[in-house]
C-alpha cells in the first residue's frame, strides 16, 4: 500500500501479458494511470501482480509505503516496458 504524504506522484499499474517462458523478455501493458496527492492511496496486490511504476511530479514527492512482508528477502522483477525487458535481481 502506498500513501502520498506530500508532493504529487503518478502512479501506473502494469499487466504481464506473456507468459514468462523467455528469460530476460516480458510483454507488459499499463490498466492503470493515476495522478496521486496527499492521502490519496494506491493499492498493490502481492507478487508477482504487483507490476507498478511512480514517478514524483513537479516537486519532491513524499511516500509512506507499508510492505505486508519484508521486501530485502526475495528477489525482485524490473521491467523495462519500451525495450520488452525483464531482469531479476537480488535485494541489497
Amino acid at each position: 500500500m502506498i500513501c502520498v504524504m506530500q508532493g504529487r506522484d503518478r502512479h501506473i499499474k502494469w499487466a504481464r501479458e506473456d507468459g514468462g517462458s523467455v528469460p530476460g523478455r516480458a510483454r507488459i501493458r499499463a490498466i492503470d494511470s493515476r495522478e496521486l496527492g496527499p492521502g490519496d492511496i494506491a493499492w498493490l496486490p502481492p507478487p508477482p501482480g504487483d507490476i507498478h511504476s511512480q514517478q514524483g511530479i513537479g516537486q519532491p514527492a513524499w511516500e509512506l509505503v507499508y510492505f505486508g512482508r519484508d521486501p530485502t528477502r526475495a528477489p525482485r522483477l524490473y521491467f523495462d516496458p519500451d525495450r520488452g525487458l525483464v531482469e531479476e535481481r537480488s535485494p541489497v
